[in-house]
């Protein structure tokens, strides 16, 4: 049995590099994060109802409770039915 399913990277952007303590600290990683992710789709020239499924890396996810690309999925607006998928690059 063989499955063929067509993969496409539509687009990638990154958050702002700031200092510890500095302008964006108080801005939760998920609110910046979805910030980047609006951008690429935007960059991309698509919809959010475009996006079937968002990979997300993050450098220290303690203290986000849960799943941060979910976070970043609902934020962006992208719609909610669209599985997030948080890689560690720590």
């Amino acid at each position: 049995m063989t499955s063929r399913t067509q993969v496409v990277v539509a687009g990638a952007a990154r958050t702002p590099i700031g200092r510890f303590k500095g302008a964006f600290s108080e801005v939760p990683a998920p609110r910046l994060g979805a910030s980047a992710v609006t951008e690429a789709i935007r960059r991309a020239n698509i919809e959010p109802k475009d996006v079937s499924e968002l990979f997300f890396g993050s450098v220290i996810q303690a203290g986000l409770y849960q799943n941060c690309a979910r976070q970043v999925v609902i934020f962006s607006g992208i719609s909610e039915s669209v599985s997030g998928t948080t890689v560690n690059m720590v």
